[in-house]
């Protein structure tokens, strides 16, 4: 039987490039946002079919059982897709309920690198890309309290997350943003997935954000020196 996970975590956390650096092994299958509430969102394709989202909709743990046993992945010897804030809150009890399911727990420290990255994406709805010369460096015009106010969103999130992660019977892997780019990494994500272990392994991404985190933004000043103030000067700095 092959190893059914799942990915959660908040949007510019590296979910998206954890799923591509997982199906570049060639023996495991990670769909994308199969719960998005717009269209059931896969690896290079989305469906967007009313009658088949409302199908989707109305019985959420049905579909789910669903999708693990779709005919494509037959030979795959590891299943999974994303589930994200915003999706269907029956896959909680779902998880619960099978607790052979492993969960990847993705999260970023530096949320004002995370919050720029979100403002970004959603300015240019640009979520991902592998050419660099598409890359908008347009610089954010905010200010350091609306920053701060989604920054601290991200925070909360991300404690809610844990603490069901640390409730539930499941195996998990959490996952700091920053571990992924390690040496050892793509041994230890193989491990926790039960597949041999593959040189192939490689996402396709490029970084679209600067690693120097002030230079995303218009006014630096002002918010270097009130997330300096506030505690936070961790995050001005370069991430990467």
């Amino acid at each position: 039987m092959s190893t059914r996970f799942l990915i959660v975590g908040l949007p510019r956390s590296g979910t998206t490039y954890l799923m591509t650096l997982i199906n570049s092994h060639p023996k495991v299958r990670c769909e994308g946002e199969i719960f998005n509430p717009y269209g059931i969102v896969g690896a290079g394709w989305v469906n967007r079919d009313a009658s088949e989202l409302l199908r989707r909709d109305t019985a959420p743990k049905v579909y789910l059982d669903e999708f693990f046993g779709w005919k494509s992945f037959d030979g795959a010897l590891a299943i999974g897709a994303k589930w994200m804030i915003g999706h269907h809150p029956e896959i909680i009890e779902y998880v619960r309920e099978h607790t052979d399911i492993r969960i990847i727990n993705v999260h970023r420290e530096n949320k004002l690198a995370q919050t720029a990255s979100h403002l970004k994406a959603i300015q240019t709805n640009q979520w991902a890309t592998r050419d660099e010369t598409k890359i908008d460096r347009q610089l954010i015009d905010v200010g350091p309290r609306k920053l701060a106010q989604s920054a601290r969103e991200k925070v909360t999130y991300d404690y809610l997350f844990s603490q069901w992660v640390q409730s539930i019977e499941n195996p998990v892997m959490t996952i700091e943003y920053c571990d992924m780019f390690k040496p050892g990494f793509n041994n230890n994500l193989c491990c926790f997935l039960g597949v041999p272990m593959t040189n192939q392994m490689a996402s396709p991404l490029v970084k679209q954000g600067y690693n120097d985190i002030l230079s995303r933004f218009v006014k630096r000043e002002a918010i270097a020196k009130y997330f300096t103030q506030t505690g936070y000067s961790r995050w001005l700095e370069p991430e990467l």
